[in-house]
């Protein structure tokens, strides 16, 4: 702030800037200019004009200058931010009321306070007034600021929070518009090919028909020629030769007729076109291509009831995926995957992955609608690959070979983020590498398994017991460790916001605030039935938490 200006203008009323210390011979003069000095004994401020004339008039005055500010008295901007009223600016402050908490001028007096009972003026309110210590002010003042800006820095935050999320749902939107795209081009090609094979049925029918019928009016053309010419010769020497052409007639004839028979048999091919209105029907009835939902990213997941243990087969789950609200995907470390239903029944399995040599699944995300990726890894190869679930089939799609270990792997925005156990790489869905997001080489597994969601990227530290936070461009931005949180493997975002990770040798559960990274609740241990917990998933659907176990999967109803 200049020097010289006034410091609570903002406070008061916005207004234009106005000098704190006018001095007090030129005010006289009606002439607005900075005081320099000032005069303990006289009380009044001068500026550098005057100060000569001061000290020729009191030369045993002592003058105060702007480097001893203390000494000066309360500025007159000062004095006018507190005593004049902010709802009507040139009036001054004369009262309180109780009954409201509120300063008065005469104004608000006669306006708003007329009914009130615990009127008084400031004289006699300050009589009975405890003086408060400045330095209490100034504290409880610097402690609400400290709280406006923590609060304006959050809704900051969840501003960006709210852009990402929308950049999010528009890409949702435009992959599953392609979807729908794709199966209406799917359903155009089978009418298409439909329409094709029957037309082409047809022609070929009549076609051949064509053909028969050519052929025979070429031969009865040919027969009609030999008739004629045996016509007009002697009939004594053509007897036998016209015995012959008529039984010819005759069989041709009735072979014509007969051909004549079956075709008639067919009056004429026709096709039209049925359109299923239905389809327009039930998309014309729809309110949009989805539900929009608003949540609060800080509830807090409560389980009750007693846990309900599934194992779908023996071995070690590492990953779960929910491909519909009534279809569940989990990878097993040996190298299958099983599809359950709503009830953690088995509706299918898959036990044959591409790669031919032993490699383990170590993760796996939901890319869109029917479609999923997991993670295989060994020593040699280094895999992603791609099924659709169909009908309780899983079918592989594709197959990616990347140049490093694949361990973590989440979707997002139509990127793929592949944790390598050192690193957190970004992927297009191609394959192509974006660019190496975050790399932690201090130790193995320091980069082990990775969620996305509200704006980042979270990544547990599975030899440092940590979970990390980054921004989406990969900054780092907080580290996360609390002793109930040991080995970190599976973390998961919810859609809702919830930030869950789970700990495989303290078998414990815990949701993280995914601003602070504090913790929020414990939500499961090993009372609850965890046993060496790898992969987490929170289903909004059914309100259920799956967890991922050596043994098996654990279903925890909220």
């Amino acid at each position: 702030m200049a020097e010289g200006t006034n410091p609570c203008a903002t406070f008061r009323d916005g207004s234009d800037i106005v000098l704190d210390y006018c001095c007090y011979v030129c005010e006289q003069n009606g002439v607005q200019r900075e005081s320099a000095q000032y005069c303990e004994q006289c009380s009044k401020c001068y500026c550098d004009v005057c100060v000569p004339l001061h000290d020729q008039m009191f030369k045993m005055h002592l003058l105060v200058g702007r480097g001893d500010m203390q000494r000066w008295p309360v500025s007159r901007a000062t004095v006018d931010a507190l005593t004049l009223c902010q709802e009507h600016n040139h009036e001054t402050i004369t009262a309180f009321c109780e009954d409201h908490s509120a300063l008065c001028c005469v104004k608000c007096l006669t306006l708003k306070h007329r009914q009130c009972y615990k009127v008084e003026v400031i004289s006699d309110a300050v009589k009975n007034w405890l003086p408060v210590d400045h330095q209490t002010m100034l504290q409880d003042l610097a402690t609400q600021m400290q709280r406006l800006q923590t609060l304006k820095t959050a809704r900051e935050e969840n501003k960006k929070t709210l852009s990402t999320s929308c950049e999010n749902i528009l890409a949702q939107l435009s992959d599953f518009r392609q979807t729908i795209n794709a199966v209406l081009d799917k359903l155009e090609k089978k009418t298409v090919k439909t329409l094709e094979s029957l037309n082409t049925t047809f022609v070929d029918s009549i076609e051949n028909d064509l053909k028969r019928c050519h052929k025979e009016v070429t031969e009865l053309q040919s027969l009609k020629e030999i008739v004629k010419s045996i016509e007009k010769k002697d009939e004594q020497k053509v007897h036998s030769l016209t015995y012959i052409a008529n039984v010819k007639c005759v069989n041709k004839l009735a072979e014509s007729r007969s051909l004549m028979q079956e075709i008639s048999k067919v009056k004429k091919y026709q096709m039209n076109f049925e359109i299923q209105h239905d389809i327009v029907h039930y998309l014309s009835t729809l309110c949009g291509l989805g539900k929009l939902r608003t949540y609060n990213p800080y509830h807090i997941l409560s389980i009750n009831g007693d846990p309900a243990k599934h194992q779908p087969t023996q071995g070690s789950i590492r990953g779960i995926c929910e491909i519909s609200p009534n279809i569940i995907v989990v990878a097993f470390f040996e190298k299958h995957l099983v599809q359950l239903d709503i009830e953690y029944n088995v509706c299918c399995k898959s036990s044959v992955f591409t790669s031919s040599v032993f490699t383990s699944a170590f993760d796996m995300c939901h890319i869109n609608v029917d479609e999923f990726a997991v993670t295989l890894d060994n020593d040699e190869n280094h895999i992603i690959e791609f099924y659709k679930s169909n009908k309780n089939t899983l079918s592989r799609t594709k197959c990616l070979f990347l140049p490093h270990r694949c361990r973590g792997i989440a979707y997002n925005m139509n990127y793929l983020y592949v944790t390598s156990g050192t690193a957190l790489h970004q992927y297009l869905l191609d394959g192509s590498l974006v660019k190496t997001l975050y790399e932690d080489r201090s130790y193995e597994f320091t980069v082990y398994k990775v969620a996305v969601g509200t704006g980042r990227i979270f990544v547990t530290n599975n030899s440092g017991h940590q979970l990390i936070a980054l921004s989406m461009d990969g900054n780092l931005l907080a580290k996360f460790r609390n002793p109930l949180l040991r080995t970190p493997t599976g973390v998961h975002v919810s859609t809702t916001g919830q930030v869950l990770v789970c700990g495989r040798t303290s078998n414990t559960i815990l949701q993280i605030d995914g601003e602070s990274l504090e913790t929020l609740l414990v939500v499961a241990t090993g009372q609850d039935g965890l046993n060496n917990p790898h992969s987490i998933y929170y289903s909004e659907t059914t309100t259920t938490l799956l967890i991922g176990q050596d043994v098996g999967l654990l279903v925890l109803k909220q």
